[in-house]
């Protein structure tokens, strides 16, 4: 399933690396979306990858990711 293999990476992304970030959106203790950040220069953070499970598209969680980390 890719879906499952992109939460295997989002997971292993920020083991032992203080230079990165990830961000676990959940509902009802099950893991809906993900999003993985580096740390920059001067504070500045890059966005490196998002996601949200199929079944919870279009409820506007992304937008509610990228609308956060703007922030």
């Amino acid at each position: 399933n890719v879906t499952d293999g992109y939460m295997d990476w989002m997971q292993s992304y920020a083991e032992n690396n203080p230079q990165r970030l990830c961000w676990l959106i959940e509902e009802e203790g099950e893991t809906i979306g993900f999003a993985t950040f580096n740390l920059q220069t001067e504070g500045q953070i890059k966005g490196i990858l998002y996601g949200v499970r199929p079944a919870h598209r279009r409820k506007g969680i992304f937008r509610d990711i990228m609308r956060f980390a703007q922030n």
